[in-house]
């Protein structure tokens, strides 16, 4: 699962962030780590004849907080949901980086962007920040909660993405200088504007003061601009998780 740092900076009385609660009475930090079992399906090409078309496996779960920078590896719809009406600016590290194939150098990037919504419900976009790709996302996030068994919190998360051509042209279009380099792609790839769309659950449940168990299973599909890609080799993948976390501070 890739890492994801967050940058947030509201301009209505509420956080978009994990306490819910007014901004000038924010925790300036907080920390959780622990352990779980991740598993899913992996969508991208290696071209070795030797990378399986899943994974799974024992993974360390984290999330941390400092002011407004939050970071981890966990899924969560705290960071989405938020109580009122909210406005604000975000910024990620992201991206589709790839490691195969000739095209090693497609990195993460600094995305910056704006966000509003209410409740459980979020219309937010992004851009690349530097001049490396000019990719720019736009996106509708729904996560309402729809159940509290067994003492916990059921959400149903659904959310719709569009990627301008820019942003699959960089992460997952091939250039004449690729065919050149590698015996891997035989014709240039050009990247469209293309949509996505993402739906699954995530389980939260507070065991005691400090610790949180947690659930998760989402599924993804990309529109042929990204899955006819030679560097895709499935559009809809999935990923799932259970694990614990322990709240420091």
């Amino acid at each position: 699962m890739k890492v994801l740092i967050l940058l947030l900076t509201l301009t209505s009385t509420y956080s978009f962030a994990q306490k819910f609660n007014n901004i000038l009475k924010m925790d300036i930090m907080d920390l959780e780590l622990g352990a779980g079992y991740v598993a899913g399906t992996n969508w991208r090409e290696e071209f070795d004849g030797e990378a399986n078309d899943s994974y799974n496996g024992f993974s360390p779960l984290g999330r941390a907080r400092l002011l407004f920078i939050e970071f981890g590896n966990v899924p969560g719809v705290i960071n989405y949901n938020h109580d009122g009406f909210a406005v604000g600016t975000l910024a990620y590290y992201t991206g589709h980086p790839y490691d195969a194939g000739g095209i090693e150098d497609r990195d993460s990037h600094f995305f910056g962007g704006a966000f509003i919504g209410f409740n459980w419900f979020t219309i937010y976009g992004y851009s690349d920040i530097g001049d490396d790709s000019n990719g720019t996302v736009y996106a509708v996030r729904a996560s309402p909660m729809v159940g509290k068994p067994y003492g916990g919190e059921l959400f149903l998360v659904l959310q719709a993405k569009l990627y301008n051509r820019h942003y699959v042209d960089y992460f997952f279009g091939i250039s004449q200088e690729d065919v050149d380099a590698s015996a891997n792609f035989s014709s240039v790839y050009i990247g469209d504007d293309t949509y996505a769309g993402e739906a699954g659950f995530q389980y939260n449940k507070k065991l005691g003061s400090d610790w949180r168990f947690t659930i998760w299973t989402f599924g993804e599909w990309f529109d042929k601009g990204i899955g006819d890609s030679p560097t895709v080799k499935n559009d809809f993948f999935v990923n799932a998780g259970i694990g614990w976390l322990y709240t420091f501070f």
